[in-house]
């Protein structure tokens, strides 16, 4: 019965983690993703 709450309670905690690390990934890429347009726009604006 304990074990069984425990396990819940890891697997609750496991994915909470799992979907943080996700959400920060995103941000992440969504800035860079802006960032890397405005050198692709720059980089053809000059040729």
């Amino acid at each position: 019965m304990i074990f069984h709450l425990l396990s819940a309670i890891l697997s609750v905690a496991y994915h909470r983690a799992v979907s943080k690390q996700l959400s920060e990934v995103w941000k992440i890429l969504a800035k860079e993703k802006d960032r890397l347009k405005k050198i692709v726009y720059d980089h053809y604006k000059e040729s």
